[in-house]
């Protein structure tokens, strides 16, 4: 009797005496949580997209690190314009990004926005990503500039350049040279005026791939190129600033069973210099190239005709080119290496399509 009594007076039992009260009751708790998942449910959806966000553009940039990448800033305020080379150094838990520049920066560059574009290496061929971040902190350690700038919040698919850039196989290019022509920004007008190369590459050391000839060609647009010497910074002329002169034979079709070979000579600036290991000078580099002027000469021509580069139109047979080895990339999508720009991020946050 105890037992009932006790349960005659717990509140549940007694709203059972009134169902159409305890219906009212239940049916107005049930609209309340319905109102509360409607509400919070989306908002919980949201975090949890900008977690996943936040993993993928951290295991990105992590990649890039890990591969040694150079990030491109470019800064353009009123009355302000900087452009400078950066490595990443230190993703911080504070969720800001420590880089090293290569070069001095001026300190009223704090509080700007600025746009930075790096690339990642993936077996497909590379992959070219862009953001924007406010600066922090500009500081001078160890004789080095660092610089502090916001972890980005998104990351997009593009570069810097106006036009793509691609890695040639190997087997299509077939000899690469480079002529070192200090500062004098004077070229040859004819072949007989043009003397032994400073460094020169056969077709069989390209196509080794343990990456031993003395020069090849690491990437390629309308634009510029980079060369990858691998014998390192070996000569003061080979500085930023400096003019060259390239001359590279490449085979223009996309099959690799048919041949249509085209020799192309280029004089440019270097616009930027990059160590393969930082903190070693004989480790092999990466020269960045801007077209100054550019020719195409066939067998037997002694006369060199020069066409100047536009900076919007770019270099008509590269541009050709490198439109036939991106097309060739992607158009058998199931092949092993395809990829799409945006599979990295994918990669990165473990989706299975």
């Amino acid at each position: 009797m105890e037992f009932r009594s006790v349960i005659e007076q717990c509140p549940l039992f007694q709203w059972t005496q009134y169902p159409t009260e305890f219906i009212f009751i239940l049916a107005a708790v049930s609209i309340a949580l319905c109102f509360l998942l409607a509400h919070f449910l989306p908002r919980l959806r949201r975090i949890l997209m900008m977690r996943e966000r936040r993993i993928a553009i951290y295991k990105t940039l992590d990649h890039a690190q890990g591969q040694n990448e150079t990030f491109d800033m470019i800064l353009t305020a009123e009355g302000l314009r900087v452009t400078q080379s950066l490595i990443l150094q230190e993703i911080c838990e504070n969720n800001t990004l420590r880089f090293t520049a290569f070069s001095h920066l001026p300190d009223n560059i704090l509080g700007c926005t600025a746009d930075f574009f790096f690339r990642v290496k993936i077996e497909a061929g590379p992959i070219y990503y862009k953001f924007r971040s406010k600066i922090r902190a500009v500081r001078l350690e160890r004789g080095l500039c660092d610089l502090i700038a916001d972890m980005p919040s998104e990351l997009q698919v593009g570069q810097k350049r106006n036009f793509f850039r691609m890695s040639p196989q190997p087997k299509s290019v077939r000899l690469v040279a480079m002529w070192l022509l200090g500062d004098n920004p004077d070229i040859p007008r004819t072949t007989d005026a043009i003397d032994s190369p400073f460094l020169v590459a056969s077709a069989s050391a390209l196509a080794d791939e343990k990456g031993t000839a003395q020069i090849q060609i690491k990437d390629i647009s309308g634009s510029g190129l980079s060369l990858r010497l691998s014998g390192g910074i070996s000569d003061k002329r080979i500085k930023e600033g400096g003019n060259i002169l390239c001359l590279f034979v490449y085979n223009e079709s996309a099959e690799e069973e048919e041949e249509n070979l085209l020799s192309f000579c280029c004089a440019g600036r270097i616009a930027n210099i990059r160590l393969e290991k930082k903190d070693d000078p004989t480790s092999p580099a990466v020269i960045g190239i801007v077209y100054r002027n550019w020719a195409t000469i066939k067998p037997g021509d002694r006369d060199i005709n020069w066409f100047s580069n536009s900076s919007t139109d770019g270099v008509g047979p590269i541009l050709h080119w490198v439109t036939k080895m991106n097309l060739e990339r992607y158009r058998r999508p199931g092949e092993k290496g395809a990829s799409t720009p945006n599979s990295f991020l994918g990669e990165s946050l473990g989706r299975r399509n």
